[in-house]
């Protein structure tokens, strides 16, 4: 089951990298006790717009959904909790445990999800028992995250690739140089990463 659920995870998690971390997408999950908006279309709210595909393929694959309407929001940030759900859903987490964090009342959309990425080891907080789940995400925890999930492992020195490198937190360092030696990830054309960016 575990392996299916990573094997799952690695196939779409292409789709997420280029959704998320070139410009983005918005997961909009439902309060507990609302119906799963099954019927609802697939909308981009926009016309033309660069990451129609990608979105769509996750969209198509259950990972990311729209509001009740279907518009998929292409340029609203994200936050932390969206992306631990879109996370979870991607490697078929589901075994969650005790609420760690001080944050977090249990009552939330997203207390579960929190709870899940808890327990499988990639999801800590922001320090002192915090989640900070509706904070907007940084294009450095984004990396962190998924380099986690993926194991991938880097060297934690100062990259030469980018401009801004000394900007790196030292917990995101590992996970960008790793992301970026598998070419997973790009920095902008001026050769900054911009780690502190918000992704939408």
């Amino acid at each position: 089951m575990y392996k299916s659920a990573k094997a799952r995870g690695k196939k779409v998690i292409g789709g997420i990298l280029c959704g998320l971390l070139m410009a983005g997408q918005l997961l909009l999950p439902q309060a507990p006790g609302m119906q799963e908006v099954l019927a609802a279309p697939f909308t981009m709210g926009t016309q033309n717009h660069w990451a129609e595909q990608y979105m769509r393929k996750l969209f198509d694959e259950g990972i990311m959904r729209g509001d009740i309407n279907g518009n998929m929001n292409p340029d609203r940030k994200i936050t932390r909790a969206e992306f631990v759900s879109i996370i979870n859903r991607a490697f078929g987490y589901k075994v969650s445990g005790k609420n760690p964090f001080k944050d977090v009342k249990g009552t939330e959309w997203y207390a579960n999800d929190l709870s899940i990425a808890y327990q499988q080891g990639y999801f800590s907080g922001s320090g002192k028992n915090m989640a900070e789940p509706m904070s907007n995400l940084t294009r450095e925890q984004a990396v962190t995250l998924l380099c986690r999930n993926l194991n991938l492992e880097g060297e934690n020195r100062e990259s030469f690739r980018f401009q801004d490198s000394r900007n790196f937190q030292s917990w995101s360092r590992e996970a960008i140089n790793a992301a970026t030696q598998k070419n997973v990830v790009a920095g902008y054309k001026d050769g900054t990463f911009r780690p502190s960016n918000s992704i939408t």
